[in-house]
């Protein structure tokens, strides 16, 4: 079985990205996480860019998507992305609007994966590379590039 979720996230990650600014679809980003078992929720029940109530992933980059896969890939944790591209969160260049950020619920795997893992560069910030971790109350908000 483990074999199985291994090779299905590895189909995913070769997912065509070039560049890696490519923007894409709700459907596209949907299929992408939801084949490596990456699941949204939101207080809406719906995927509408412009509704706050929503999660979407429509225009998220191509990037973040990657970026999610490889996190989910290396921590074996379960992801449930409650923040993606919708209305309602702070505009800037790397913002939800503009596909670099999403959010995730909180679980210990995720926590103790990130603690252990990334270097911690303040009390609630670790980082990966360019890929920065913002430990909220019950939320993990992640910038991705």
């Amino acid at each position: 079985m483990k074999f199985l979720f291994v090779l299905s996230i590895a189909v995913a990650m070769a997912y065509g990205c070039s560049p890696p600014s490519k923007r894409l679809s709700q459907a596209e980003a949907q299929s992408e996480l939801e084949a490596a078992e990456i699941y949204s929720w939101s207080s809406g029940g719906c995927t509408d860019r412009n509704n706050p109530r929503c999660t979407s992933y429509d225009r998220i980059r191509c990037s973040t998507v990657q970026g999610l896969l490889k996190f989910r890939k290396d921590s074996g944790c379960a992801i449930l992305i409650n923040a993606g591209t919708e209305a309602g969160h702070s505009p800037g260049m790397y913002s939800h609007a503009n596909g670099y950020k999403v959010q995730f619920r909180k679980n210990p795997c995720i926590s103790n994966f990130i603690s252990k893992k990334y270097k911690q560069i303040d009390s609630t910030h670790w980082k990966s590379g360019k890929n920065i971790y913002y430990a909220a109350n019950n939320y993990w908000e992640v910038e991705y590039h």
